[in-house]
């Protein structure tokens, strides 16, 4: 039987995802970080389901690079597992690797179905794949299509367990920290036309042509004291002159592509270290396993958070003698608007003043994890003082109650609010502002019940729950509490409280 002596991390992802399904839950995704394994686990559950169940396995890929890889990966472990693929077939052996066009194509029948890179899973061969099966895994390290859509519950179910994060892995040493310098220069991205949510490949490169040079002559004394540098370019022309531009400065670089007919051979080269740098048009973002890479020189604009985690992730890995990973970002990557860098790797759904905050502390040469760590510090001061201040107000009757919940108010509109309102305003506020309910205008009454209605449509706690937990101090944002959870937080005070009386 197949046995490969697992991270815990990863133990308990396959548990989870065998336990979901014992559950009933048939759609489940699996989420981890580039590095973390995601072809370790799947091929534990593959081997689960084969031997503990006698289920047959179908693993479908996106591209001909991860078909081979993961093939030949499962059968290294030591897995019964068959390559049904261009010129093979299924040999009848329970675990079948292919690409999802082909086991669509071919009809490949199995009793479960994994799929990788399974942020694709809304293009139409995935999808039409998925709905084949009622037994589904999908992997990715990106939970959320290029659109921004999620997953789930849009294709999956559920997710297995909560995400695997960059930042855990990096504190148990499985992930490599992350520093980054920044490239400043021009580049004008204004003519630069979007499609399908991205800058279009061919206007960034266009946009991006004067600045190469500078980019490479200010990035060359980096890399010099660097192992292995991946460079990310908008088009194969651009990354042709990128190799160009190095070895003019006596820097060994190879460029490679989807056409060039010795890729392997260029990237095997690269990984043994013949190139120092390796530049490519987006062809390394998913399936390349080189732990050596320690530099990343980014290149290509993006608004993609999924993009932006694929090429960054390429050098997350640990290595002998590898410290951090170091991204050289030029400042033009960032959209001010909708701030998209580094820090997304572990600050994604971060407020934007916390982002902020990140980013600067980086810019003073502090890792991605230190500075997370310094700003977490900072902003939980800076939310004990307002849990303070908040605290007091409500003690004082001084909180301005319709700016907490969310209404807003404006002196265009006179009429008063009705006496139905009235009375339902009055048995929705807490006690204290209560009164308010005959001094309110119809609009901001509207406003009061609509949200209310809204937030007992969503579950979530009471303004009169949230108001108690805010003066005592349980919560510095109970207005974000479920309505059990807010009763479970009251009932557990009112029992301590009772306790100590």
């Amino acid at each position: 039987m197949y046995a490969m002596e697992l991270r815990p991390y990863q133990k308990k992802k396959v548990e989870e995802t065998l336990l979901l399904w014992k559950e009933g839950k048939k759609k489940l995704l699996l989420v981890a970080p580039t590095g973390a394994g995601k072809t370790v686990m799947f091929s534990e559950v593959a081997s689960r389901l084969f031997f503990d169940e006698g289920k047959k396995i179908l693993v479908a890929c996106h591209r001909e690079e991860l078909v081979l890889q993961t093939f030949h990966r499962m059968e290294a472990y030591g897995l019964p597992v068959c390559l049904d693929w261009g010129e093979s077939r299924s040999n009848g052996k329970p675990i079948v690797v292919s690409s999802v066009i082909t086991a669509e194509r071919r009809n490949i029948k199995a009793d479960v179905l994994i799929v990788d890179e399974a942020h694709h899973s809304a293009a139409k061969s995935f999808l039409s794949l998925i709905n084949r099966f009622d037994q589904v895994l999908g992997c990715t390290a990106t939970p959320f299509r290029g659109d921004y859509q999620i997953l789930v519950p849009d294709i999956f179910e559920s997710y297995v367990g909560e995400p695997i994060t960059i930042e855990e892995l990096q504190e148990q040493g499985w992930l490599v920290d992350v520093k980054t310098r920044r490239i400043p220069v021009e580049v004008d991205l204004s003519e630069v036309r979007i499609r399908s949510g991205d800058f279009a490949e061919e206007g960034a490169a266009v946009a991006l042509e004067e600045s190469v040079k500078s980019v490479v002559e200010s990035s060359i004394p980096v890399i010099k004291e660097r192992n292995r540098c991946v460079v990310f370019v908008p088009m194969v022309r651009t990354s042709k002159r990128i190799c160009s531009l190095f070895e003019e400065h006596g820097i060994e670089c190879v460029h490679v592509d989807g056409e060039c007919p010795d890729q392997k051979d260029r990237i095997e080269a690269f990984r043994r270290g013949k190139y120092k740098v390796l530049s490519n048009a987006l062809l390394l973002t998913e399936g390349v396993d080189i732990p050596e890479i320690d530099t990343i020189l980014l290149l290509r604009p993006t608004k993609s958070p999924v993009l932006l985690s694929q090429m960054i992730g390429r050098g997350l890995r640990p290595a002998t003698g590898k410290k951090d990973l170091l991204v050289l970002d030029p400042i033009w990557i960032v959209d001010e608007e909708h701030p998209l860098d580094v820090t997304a790797l572990i600050a994604q759904g971060e407020a934007g003043k916390s982002r902020k905050m990140i980013r600067e502390s980086m810019e003073q040469g502090i890792s991605l994890r230190e500075a997370k760590k310094r700003v977490d510090r900072l902003i939980s001061e800076m939310e004990i003082s307002l849990l303070i201040n908040l605290m007091r107000s409500a003690r004082n009757k001084k909180l301005d109650i319709l700016q907490w919940i969310g209404v807003k108010t404006s002196s265009s509109t006179t009429k008063m609010a009705t006496p139905k309102q009235a009375a339902w305003i009055a048995r929705i506020l807490p006690k204290p502002y209560s009164h308010l309910a005959e001094t309110l205008t119809r609009s901001e009454a509207s406003q009061i019940i609509s949200i209310h209605l809204e937030r007992r449509e969503k579950g979530l706690c009471t303004f009169r729950q949230a108001h108690y937990i805010l003066k005592e101090g349980l919560d510095a944002n109970p207005l974000s509490l479920t309505f059990e959870q807010a009763r479970n937080l009251l009932d557990g005070f009112h029992n301590k409280k009772g306790e100590e009386q």
